[in-house]
């Protein structure tokens, strides 16, 4: 297979907002030779191999030696390559590609190795130590059940099992991926028939005989390198921007479009590359180096460099055209940027833009802007009418805003939930996004002076889109998942209210000792949820009065006419919803007594990483926080006199009694901090305390 040589250092806002890789592969921009029809080349067999005639006889002998080759053997032959694109092909040394010619005997596909002999393609592995690759889709087998993914590495809710057999139209890296040892990144398989579906190749079987070589190159940036000999900066007007200074000789940039400039001081035209990279670093003679900001177009002569990455730019205009261009704009050539100018304030509009990264729309807005400034300049070239036409369009494709599908709009999976706060990062350009309030809202965090910090809560409806499988409903059966449901039924709508509560203020309690249910069968997530599919079944266990039934209480059910809260923890369980009620405990005495000691340390507004240290009273135990928010009770004991710390501080109510805890929502880390029962706590005080 191709070789990942190099990784350069394309940095962008987009790699650091997580849609994008952060370290960029180069990925050679092959060309495709006219080779040889003949050419000794070493071959190395993956499986034992015979020997064939033209006309699929097997043959004892190849040119005086046994015509046997055992797996791993290689052998010096001269195979026949193809002037004409074939479906088979490997690389040389220099990147280009070799197509290999095959021939049908007898219904099968052979090589010919020269003297009247064949090879079968499914012996043969490599060429001159390069692995044969095929443009034609494979069937690979799944080893281990998996999670399929998209190019920015977010799961999806698609699960292949064990033994699944799939078929892939293209294999390498993706933007998202993984990587392994040694800097090399986890290639992909992408799934035929998908644009964005793709599963790691880490667990999977290549069942056809060779190997797919369609690599994802559409799915990065382009990239020029300069190709070993130090070159120069120019402008649009085809003149060199810092004479006296040149660029190192493997300098990499990020490029923007391709184009042909005229060239004063050669009186000719020459194709450039337009890049985006910044700052620039060029060097005198000496080897000094400095950095330049320009702020007009910048571009370098493609035959100084090679594409290392993504996909080679098509030309916006050609070499007969460049000197023409360099004079005054056309007004064909300006009524094509006012064109691309007009259609902004719809392209804005979109969803496509209002839901793309920030990144893109920047791009956009930056592009718009410049078009609009050239299009007032009486001086504008039809050079630049051009380009800025060329990289409007370019800013418009690449917008990518789109809505996530979600089965359930109302019963989100963890699936679902990844690529809904991916999708809300990408939007808004901010990190400081999380999943709050027992995973019910999305929080956008707010950083003010003196580490005060707040949320905006983020609208769903802006990220996601119902694609809702249709299902009819037993009679006495439904659920909350979708927002028809609650509509038509009342007593539904009550008990889904009740989910939406402030976790840090009240809690969903039992109103006496209750029993818990499971369904005898699994309980769906996604689109294979089914609400007619759930059958309960009582436990003989109970939640005591005055409890928690659970923080993760996802979804009302209506199960043969009755209403059930489900709870999805460790295991999923249901209670009965008219055994439950809201605990507004934030209405308390007894909290506000205990929050106060809290609020008159912090001050009115909540800070960032705010720490608090509680002192026992007596010898109290320390209550471990899980994953789920639940308590339980550690082996730890602070003693009496003893301080325990806590950051991002708040009181909680928990199967009845009060809580100092800490962390998650307004913390940097997030992580979930243990608990201590205030009734055992003496004081607390600013900060933390080391003993």
């Amino acid at each position: 297979m191709m070789k990942f040589n190099k990784k350069i250092a394309l940095v962008s806002v987009a790699a650091l907002m997580g849609i994008a890789p952060v370290a960029t592969i180069a990925i050679n921009n092959n060309q495709v030779v006219t080779a040889a029809t003949y050419s000794q080349r070493k071959l190395s067999f993956k499986h034992n191999s015979y020997v064939y005639n033209k006309k699929g006889q097997g043959v004892y002998k190849y040119k005086k030696q046994n015509a046997y080759f055992k797996k791993n053997s290689s052998l010096k032959a001269a195979i026949v390559t193809s002037n004409a694109k074939t479906h088979y092909y490997f690389y040389d040394k220099k990147g280009s590609k070799i197509y290999l010619k095959v021939y049908t005997i007898k219904g099968k596909k052979y090589y010919n190795i020269g003297s009247g002999c064949y090879i079968n393609i499914n012996n043969l592995d490599l060429v001159d130590n390069s692995t044969i690759l095929t443009d034609q889709n494979v069937k690979v087998r799944i080893d281990k059940t998996v999670h399929t993914n998209n190019a920015d590495g977010t799961f999806n809710n698609e699960t292949l099992k064990k033994g699944t057999v799939i078929t892939a139209d293209g294999f390498g890296a993706i933007p998202g991926g993984e990587w392994i040892d040694s800097g090399v990144p986890q290639e992909y398989y992408r799934i035929a028939g998908t644009k964005n579906t793709y599963v790691s190749a880490e667990y999977t079987t290549l069942l056809s005989s060779v190997q797919n070589g369609n690599e994802f190159d559409d799915l990065y940036g382009t990239a020029a390198e300069v190709n070993g000999t130090a070159t120069s900066i120019y402008n649009i007007d085809g003149k060199n921007m810092y004479p006296g200074y040149t660029t190192s000789k493997h300098e990499t940039f990020a490029v923007d479009a391709a184009i042909y400039l005229w060239v004063p001081s050669e009186q000719k035209a020459e194709l450039f590359y337009s890049i985006n990279t910044t700052p620039i670093a060029v060097y005198d003679s000496k080897h000094q180096q400095k950095f330049e900001r320009p702020s007009e177009p910048v571009f370098v002569k493609a035959s100084a460099t090679i594409i290392s990455q993504g996909v080679t730019p098509t030309p916006i205009n050609t070499a007969s055209e460049a000197e023409q261009d360099a004079e005054p704009a056309s007004t064909s050539q300006q009524s094509a940027l006012n064109e691309e100018l007009s259609k902004a304030d719809t392209v804005k509009k979109s969803l496509k833009y209002t839901n793309a990264s920030k990144t893109n729309r920047d791009t956009y807005d930056k592009a718009i802007s410049k078009g609009k400034t050239l299009a007032d300049s009486k001086t504008a070239t039809g050079t630049q009418a051009i380009l800025e036409t060329a990289l409007i369009k370019q800013a418009e494709n690449n917008l990518n805003g789109a809505k996530i599908k979600v089965a359930y709009p109302n019963f989100l999976t963890d699936y679902d939930k990844v690529k809904i706060r991916n999708a809300a990062i990408s939007a808004t350009g901010s990190n400081s996004i999380q999943w709050a309030n027992h995973d019910r809202e999305l929080w956008q965090m707010e950083y003010g002076k003196n580490d005060q910090v707040s949320y905006k809560k983020l609208d769903l409806n802006d990220y996601i889109q119902a694609d809702t499988p249709e299902i009819k409903n037993k009679k006495g059966y439904d659920s909350s998942a979708t927002p028809a449901s609650i509509e038509k039924d009342l007593t539904l709508a009550k008990y889904a209210k009740m989910l939406d509560y402030d976790m840090r203020k009240s809690a969903l309690v039992a109103k006496k000792n209750t029993y818990i249910y499971q369904s005898s069968t699994k309980v769906g997530l996604g689109s294979n949820f089914n609400v007619n599919k759930i059958s309960l079944k009582n436990t003989g266990r109970t939640i005591k009065k005055g409890n928690n039934i659970g923080y993760y209480t996802t979804l009302v059910v209506k199960i043969k006419g009755q209403y059930y809260f489900m709870i999805q923890e460790k295991s999923t369980y249901f209670i009965k919803a008219s055994d439950v009620k809201l605990d507004n405990f934030s209405t308390s005495a007894t909290y506000k007594k205990y929050q106060n000691m809290i609020d008159n340390l912090m001050g009115p507004t909540q800070l960032i990483d705010f720490e608090i240290s509680v002192q026992a009273k007596k010898n109290t135990t320390i209550y471990n926080t899980d994953e789920y928010k639940e308590l339980t009770p550690s082996k730890q004991i602070l003693k009496k006199g003893k301080y325990d710390f806590f950051v991002d501080p708040y009181v909680v109510k928990y199967n009845g009694a009060y809580y100092f805890t800490g962390g998650e929502e307004f913390n940097d880390d997030y992580d979930p901090e243990g608990a201590i029962r205030a009734a055992d706590v003496a004081k607390v005080v600013k900060g933390q305390v080391f003993e």
